[in-house]
């Protein structure tokens, strides 16, 4: 039993094509083989020697021809003459010129289908021997009657020859036409195995006709049955959505066999393993000769790096990057949704806006990457101490935000003051203790209110505590009047000063040893077309926050040397030695061109560099070490610099040797405090003293009696200035006080008098 289902699947029948034809002439010469006995005429003349060896001639033909079809290809040619035997002695027990063409034909017919032109001719050679001596003896045992065996030889010979050239170029012609199908197939192949998508052709029963390289990889990778059998059977299937389970029903492979079309269809796929992935199905019914009724065409792509990239992608839009928090865009979305949620008159959603101070002073000192971790120290600070439905945002910056919903402002006021809390700790970065602290904008919303009106609402309250110097504060409706105000003011701002309403008042400086003005402070006013004059308070900020602080700086050291050249051509004795004081903001001494533009107003107006002074804050200068290069670039080319408000910052004297200062200003507040604090006086007394002993002068700002200005003379101080002297006063009265001084010299400092 065995042998015989061995023997049957080795010689099945081919599904087509050249083999196909070789497999029907093997049965055909297994069929003459087999039915040769039966041919045998009864009253043969043939002598019984060759009975006995007729039966292994005919057993030779048949397994040679079962041999030569398992390899595909003839036996040696050496072989040839042992078929012409075998051949002529079963053609002599058959008749050769009757049921032995049988045999003939088959062979002749085999070896036309196996082998090349020149196997076919020498083999048909040997048949023809075979045949001419099997017919000749025959005759000669037994005589043919009627026509010579020779004319029968010749006719069968000749049929022969017709019917094998016939055979051969039918042959030659299946044979072209299918190697052009295998090239053809071969072409397909590659192309199919080229993309990177799986391409499977199923017919109607699911079975795969075509499968190309990535097809099997696929099966492969994923663990999938051998088709029909149905990938529920060894994996998970599920929706797009990755949540919603496939039906076997709904199995791309199932719509398309029933008709349908699938253009990107989602299919997602949970392995054994617990990973998951992504597909992208296009499918279309497919009807072929080669499938029974409807058939499919599939590829399948797989997305799941894609899909894994667009996830990123999508993380990376809506959180921070570097803190991993809720970006601005993400947080919008949940204040609007969360606003939605409540009624007209229901203000439950509490927005926290969070803003550290003096993190600039972080990043320049420490640099970047450290303050890019004390950002992250910051943020895990802040959702530490949030409940799990809180949300925590950076908007940028070193702006935070937490989102509170369903609870009263209490809460969000315990939660403010958490915050503010946890700031206060010290921050371990990169081995080394930072210390931040925060301002926060607290507001309230709810269905009444846009997302963007409260995260306005927030940012204006933490603008407030900012400026109040509160930790805190809760947003009231006038904080938004006074933006738009500010706004308002900004934008008038914009074009002041090309309608030249800005101007200069000058307040004298005053020498407590001979009584002379020996210099001014140049302020800067607003003269406003509707508000009239506006302090400098209020639009100094402004003008610094839009960047305007440059244009107007430029303008102001400009029109003070011009001021001074004017006051020095009229009145030059008076004004020998005059010089003129004037601010400078942090942002100019950052901009690349200050120097240049220094040196050209001086050279502009015929001064020399130490006729200019240029005051900086403490706290400034302090803050922003950046700008030390500026600083003494300046003094390089002989500008005189001045540390303004000294005392009220954080610089400690210690740091006042790091800039070129050559003038100390002592101020207002410590003056005014003479002779009524005991603390006052010794911190003025000490000033003096450290600008004595580091070769500066000392200028008291803010004196407005005669006991400060005595107490300032007695200890050393050079300078002062106060309305005990003169207010800021405009440029014709400066000119009234050098004309003055010129006719009668003050002997003593006392209050001056012009105009």
């Amino acid at each position: 039993m065995a042998f015989t289902t061995g023997f049957l699947r080795r010689y099945r029948p081919p599904t087509g094509g050249l083999d196909r034809v070789r497999w029907f002439f093997l049965c055909f010469a297994v069929f003459t083989c087999v039915t040769a006995p039966m041919q045998v005429p009864s009253s043969s003349p043939v002598p019984p020697a060759f009975w006995v060896a007729g039966v292994p001639a005919i057993g030779y033909l048949l397994w040679r021809r079962l041999c030569e079809y398992r390899a595909g290809a003839l036996q040696p040619p050496a072989w040839d003459v042992a078929e012409g035997v075998a051949v002529f002695v079963a053609l002599l027990i058959i008749g050769p010129l009757g049921g032995g063409l049988g045999v003939f034909y088959a062979g002749v017919y085999f070896r036309v289908v196996f082998g090349s032109t020149r196997r076919v001719l020498t083999g048909a050679l040997v048949y023809l021997l075979a045949l001419f001596l099997s017919s000749w003896w025959a005759n000669q045992l037994s005589p043919i009657p009627g026509s010579p065996w020779q004319q029968q030889l010749g006719q069968n010979v000749i049929g022969i020859a017709f019917s094998t050239l016939l055979m051969w170029l039918m042959l030659r012609t299946l044979v072209a036409h299918q190697r052009a199908l295998t090239q053809e197939r071969q072409l397909l192949t590659a192309v199919l195995d080229n993309v990177e998508s799986a391409v499977i052709a199923a017919g109607s029963d699911g079975t795969p006709l075509v499968r190309n390289r990535a097809a099997l990889n696929l099966y492969a990778e994923l663990a999938l049955p051998e088709p029909p059998a149905p990938w529920h059977d060894a994996v998970t299937l599920y929706r797009g959505d990755a949540m919603t389970p496939l039906r076997p029903e709904d199995l791309p492979m199932e719509q398309v066999l029933n008709g349908q079309r699938l253009r990107d269809a989602e299919l997602g796929v949970g392995l054994a393993d617990g990973t998951y992935r992504s597909f992208l199905v296009n499918g279309q019914p497919l009807s072929t000769s080669t499938t029974d009724g409807v058939g499919a065409v599939l590829t399948i792509t797989d997305v799941t790096a894609r899909k894994k990239a667009e996830e990123r992608l999508a993380h990376l839009a809506l959180h921070d990057p570097l803190t991993g928090l809720t970006n601005r865009v993400l947080l919008r979305d949940r204040l609007e949704h969360a606003l939605q949620r409540r009624s007209a008159d229901e203000e439950r959603v509490r927005l926290l806006f969070i803003d550290l101070d003096g993190f600039k002073t972080v990043n320049d000192s420490l640099g970047h990457p450290v303050g890019d971790q004390v950002l992250v120290v910051v943020a895990n600070r802040i959702r530490s101490i949030l409940r799990t439905q809180d949300t925590v945002a950076r908007l940028g910056g070193d702006e935070f935000a937490v989102l509170i919903e369903d609870e009263p402002e209490e809460v969000a006021i315990a939660t403010a003051e958490r915050i503010l809390a946890a700031l206060r700790e010290r921050l371990e970065v990169d081995e080394r203790s930072v210390v931040v602290t925060a301002s926060i904008g607290i507001a309230s919303g709810g269905a009444a209110t846009t997302a963007d009106e409260l995260l306005r609402n927030a940012d204006l309250a933490m603008y407030a505590a900012k400026e109040r110097g509160n930790r805190f504060e809760r947003f009231q409706p006038a904080m938004h009047a006074f933006a738009v105000q500010r706004l308002v003011l900004q934008a008038d701002l914009q074009t002041a000063l090309d309608r030249n309403e800005f101007f200069l008042q000058y307040q004298p400086v005053m020498s407590l040893t001979s009584g002379r003005v020996t210099g001014v402070e140049a302020l800067l006013r607003w003269r406003h077309p509707h508000r009239g004059v506006i302090p400098p308070l209020e639009f100094i900020p402004l003008a610094e926050s839009s960047g305007l602080i440059l244009s107007i700086g430029t303008w102001v050291v400009h029109e003070a040397c011009r001021q001074l050249c004017e006051w020095r051509r009229k009145h030059p004795a008076a004004a020998e030695g005059l010089t003129a004081a004037v601010n400078v903001a942090v942002s100019q001494l950052e901009a690349p061109n200050l120097v240049d533009e220094v040196a050209g107003a001086l050279a502009e107006n015929g001064l020399k560099a130490e006729d200019l002074v240029l005051e900086i804050t403490e706290s400034a200068m302090s803050e922003h070490l950046e700008v030390g290069p500026t600083l003494r670039e300046l003094r390089r080319i002989g500008v005189v610099l001045a540390l303004d408000d000294f005392g009220t910052g954080y610089s400690s004297m210690s740091r006042l040797r790091l800039f070129p200062v050559q003038k100390v200003k002592i101020d207002r507040s410590f003056v005014k405090e003479i002779g009524h604090s005991g603390d006052s006086d010794v911190l003025v007394v000490t000033t003096l003293a450290l600008a004595h002993g580091l070769g500066m002068e000392a200028v008291a700002e803010g004196v407005e009696t005669q006991a400060q200005l005595e107490f300032l003379r007695d200890n050393g101080c050079a300078e002062a200035q106060g309305y005990l002297f003169s207010r800021p006063v405009d440029a014709h009265s400066i000119e009234s006080i050098l004309a003055a001084q010129d006719v009668a010299p003050l002997a003593e400092p006392a209050a001056l008098t012009y105009g």
